[in-house]
Order: C-alpha cells, then sequence, then structure tokens
C-alpha cells in the first residue's frame, strides 16, 4: 500500500545524493492523469488501464525531463523488447515508478555504459517471496550489519536486483533471475555489489560484478545501479 509520509521532494533530493558521474535524475509523484503522449506512445498503451497508461506517461514525463539537461529536444521514447525504454543513439537510461513516485535516469553512454534505477514501496517483503528474491545467505550477512528487519532489508535488496537487472539486460540480451546474483552492502557508504553468480549467464562488458548505491527517503527504497566507462 501506498505509504502515508511519501514525500516527493524528498525522494528527490535523497536520489539526487546518490547519481554517480554522469547520471541525470528527474522525478515525481505518480500524476492524477496522463502527461501528453506521442501518438506512437500512446499506441504502446492504448489497449492498458487507466493506472498503467498514468504510470507509462508519468515514466516518459521525467525521461524527457532528464534528457533535456543532456540537450535533447522532447520526443518518443518507445518499447524494445516489450518493456526496455528505447533511448536516443548515444544514451542510456532506466525509468521505475511505484504508487507514490516516478523517476528516470540518463546519461552519456561514452560516460556510463550501463545504467539500471528502481525505486519500490518501503514495506516488508512478503514472506513467501523472500526465498524467490534472496537467499539464506545473502539475507542473513545484510541483516547482521543493519538495524533494518529482515523484511524490510528484503525489499531493498528486491530493489538492488531491479535496478542491476536493468543495467545487465540492454548490453547483454540475457535475463537474470532473482537468485543469480548475489548482493552484498557497505550499509554507512550506501553502496552495494551484485555478483551473478551463475556461471550460465554472460557477464556485462567482461566484469561479473555491478555496483551501485541505494537510500529510503519519503516513504519508498531505491537503488542505482551502473557501470562506468572509466573502468573497463
Amino acid at each position: 500500500m501506498p505509504q502515508d509520509n511519501a514525500d516527493p521532494l524528498q525522494i528527490h533530493a535523497a536520489i539526487s545524493a546518490i547519481l554517480p558521474p554522469g547520471v541525470h535524475f528527474e522525478g515525481g509523484a505518480p500524476p492524477a492523469i496522463c502527461h501528453h503522449l506521442y501518438a506512437s506512445e500512446l499506441r504502446l498503451v492504448e489497449n492498458c488501464v487507466p493506472q498503467r497508461r498514468r504510470e507509462f506517461s508519468a515514466g516518459r514525463f521525467y525521461a524527457r525531463r532528464a534528457l533535456s539537461r543532456l540537450g535533447h529536444r522532447p520526443a518518443p521514447i518507445l518499447v524494445a523488447g516489450g518493456r526496455w525504454p528505447v533511448w536516443p543513439a548515444g544514451i542510456v537510461g532506466s525509468i521505475s515508478h511505484c504508487a507514490t513516485f516516478c523517476g528516470a535516469t540518463v546519461a552519456v553512454a561514452r560516460d556510463v555504459i550501463a545504467l539500471g534505477f528502481d525505486v519500490e514501496e518501503d514495506v516488508s517483503l512478503a514472506a513467501e517471496l523472500i526465498p524467490i528474491i534472496c537467499s539464506p545467505e545473502e539475507l542473513e550477512f545484510a541483516v547482521s550489519n543493519t538495524i533494518w528487519p529482515a523484511k524490510r532489508v528484503a525489499k531493498l535488496i528486491f530493489s538492488i536486483k531491479e535496478s542491476v537487472f536493468k543495467a545487465y539486460h540492454p548490453p547483454t540480451a540475457s535475463f537474470l533471475d532473482f537468485r543469480e546474483a548475489m548482493v552484498t552492502f557497505d550499509w554507512t557508504a550506501q553502496e552495494f555489489v551484485a555478483r551473478i553468480c551463475s556461471p550460465e549467464r554472460p557477464p556485462v562488458f567482461g566484469r561479473r560484478e555491478i555496483t551501485g548505491r541505494f537510500g529510503a527517503a519519503g516513504g519508498v527504497v531505491f537503488s542505482i545501479a551502473s557501470i562506468s566507462s572509466g573502468i573497463i
């Protein structure tokens, strides 16, 4: 359920504070009505329920605002493979939304070669989902280094793996299951490392680890996964 204490300005500030170098972000509360959609975008959601159309339009609205920071004029943002945004040439990006917040991150591909962003309601992950998302060792190690309760940590791990998957899929054309990535935390620095632990999955740009940052504010948890061109 949406959090009563959701604060879009607080969330925006907290996400902006953890952005990797070269990454631009825009976000805010989902609107009660749809933002403008181009005809080609509208066709993608014309048969969807109103809530899905609002989510889609909000994502495009904030993505276009983020792209404007890179000097891009407004243009349609379509999808590939049924779900992945198609960014302008030379751009990487990621869109995420939950009930109380929507946002988009973008970067120039010569600076950031893989990018994923995720935001989720800051509520406990359902007990039956925890073994699907986390290994027992992964969750035990994470909980041992924080005062957060286990179900809240599991929700954060879910968010982190979602952002990692968004960074991983475009350059590899491969999908990861939740248990095929193992997350470890530096709680003080708000940083994580996600290790691709399935030997059947290809590395991403020669790497089997994707790093990022995370946080919680205004009723949501969020994460950003990225690979900088400078570390290849």
